[in-house]
């Protein structure tokens, strides 16, 4: 038997009435319908049959999950519309950064035509990755990946806890902030020794520690941002953080005016660096939601406090 190029005939057998073969799509094969004709040994052609060839794509390019969220799936849709389908994926795990354990992930079964949802999961709790999902059809795989983010839990709980409701409405970048304040503590061995995320979030070192096991919004992806380094956000090197009183924040903003290297007394200073440490105020950070009307997070990093002014400012 002859074909299109991109398809690939098996063995067959005939009698008198009844042909009988297999073929395989190659993954290059042109898109849309291909004829395939049976021949006699001599060349004669005997009769055609139609192969449609399938488009698969995938959605969305970036899934942010948590261990604990059994809600988020990836869409799989082919073309012709009217086909019957069954998703199963295939993927890879492409980075784990500064955590103690790789989770694994798992998909439903769902079928249907033309469109279907697989839910994903991941597991065992706690654990993440950073991996590349493909959804394949039969023989042939999606033309489009999606990247499955699955960020230490613990580092949701703490996006959670310390920002979920405390900073304004609408100011997403406070949580990303602190996030960046913790990952910041990894290239500063000398100042916590912490390898992992699991070690770096403690409720000795973070109050607002909550015990949610799922992946809210806005947190699971701030988190995800943050575990990828694609958050766009900086605190210098700032690692350590805190929610001044008014009156702190005003004795900040006044040694922030007048330049000095004298570090204001504010409370509640958690006192990273000790004498050496440096008030970093970032501007693009809300204020408090309780309305106190300071920032919502005010940052703290190394410094010579010889030389450098107790207090900084960053956009």
């Amino acid at each position: 038997m002859t074909g299109d190029s991109g398809l690939t005939l098996g063995t067959y057998w005939a009698s008198d009435t009844q042909v009988n073969a297999s073929y395989t799509v190659d993954a290059q094969a042109p898109v849309g319908q291909h004829t395939v004709t049976l021949r006699t040994a001599a060349g004669q052609a005997l009769g055609a049959i139609s192969i449609g060839v399938l488009t698969v794509t995938q959605s969305p390019q970036k899934l942010d999950l948590s261990t604990g969220d059994t809600n988020k799936y990836i869409t799989t849709s082919v073309s012709p519309g009217s086909y019957s389908f069954t998703p199963t994926f295939a993927f890879a795990l492409a980075g784990n950064y500064k955590s103690t354990c790789n989770a694994n992930l798992g998909f439903s079964n769902n079928s249907g035509t033309g469109t279907v949802n697989t839910t994903v999961t991941a597991g065992p709790a706690g654990c993440s990755g950073v991996f590349n999902a493909f959804a394949v059809v039969g023989q042939k795989s999606s033309s489009s990946s999606t990247q499955v983010i699955v960020p230490p839990q613990i580092s949701v709980q703490m996006l959670y806890g310390e920002a979920h409701g405390q900073v304004s409405i609408g100011d997403n970048v406070s949580q990303l902030a602190i996030g960046v304040a913790t990952r910041n503590r990894f290239s500063q061995p000398g100042f916590s020794g912490v390898t992992t995320y699991q070690a770096a979030i403690t409720p000795t070192q973070f109050i607002g520690l909550s015990n949610i096991t799922n992946g809210p919004i806005p947190d699971v992806d701030n988190a995800a941002a943050v575990f990828t380094s694609t958050d766009g956000t900086s605190v210098l090197n700032a690692a350590c953080f805190f929610s001044p009183t008014n009156a702190g924040w005003i004795a900040i903003q006044s040694a922030l005016q007048s330049g000095t290297t004298t570090l204001p007394a504010v409370s509640p200073d958690p006192g990273c660096y000790q004498a050496n440490r440096q008030f970093v105020v970032k501007r693009s950070v809300g204020n408090n939601a309780d309305g106190r009307g300071a920032p919502a997070f005010i940052f703290e990093q190394q410094r010579n406090p010889a030389s450098d002014p107790a207090v900084i400012q960053i956009p």
